[in-house]
């Protein structure tokens, strides 16, 4: 596995790392729409995740095509959250009906989907490592002047 590919936005800046011209990279398709509203087979608590993440989300980052990146990664932190809420007053041990101790199987869920959230979380750009490899467009600034001067 070697490094991640840079952002063309930021091969503009630094240089290539392969020295190629950048024009092999002027047809990197830029995806267009917004991300939506939430899919209608969600429940209630996806749904709110869903808009925390959206509404968290910088300006112009979350696309059309992103939705469906979007979804596992809001279906992965919805599961760790209600394994949360369940595990919350339980034991980290159980005692299987032969007798055997073993961790409980809530954590083994938790750990699987943090390390999906993760993984989603760097594609989407979410984490601290990965809003370093990306550029967002800027939101449009509203500059009317009947704003400052209230209709003089």
């Amino acid at each position: 596995m070697g490094r991640p590919r840079k952002p063309t936005s930021l091969k503009l800046v630094e240089g290539s790392r392969d020295r190629r011209p950048l024009e092999l990279q002027a047809a990197e398709p830029r995806p267009d729409g917004e991300v939506g509203e939430a899919p209608d087979h969600f429940t209630a608590r996806q749904r709110k995740v869903w808009e925390r993440i959206v509404h968290a989300a910088p300006w112009g980052l979350l696309k059309a095509l992103d939705r469906y990146v979007l979804e596992q990664f809001v279906m992965a932190v919805s599961r760790i959250e209600e394994a949360n809420e369940r595990y919350r007053d339980g034991p980290m041990l159980i005692k299987t009906a032969s007798g055997i101790v073993v961790e409980n199987p809530l954590l083994r869920i938790i750990r699987q989907q943090a390390m999906l959230v993760r993984a989603f979380a760097g594609e989407l750009g979410f984490s601290p490592a990965s809003r370093t490899r990306i550029a967002c467009e800027q939101p449009p600034i509203d500059d009317d002047p009947e704003g400052y001067f209230g209709g003089y």
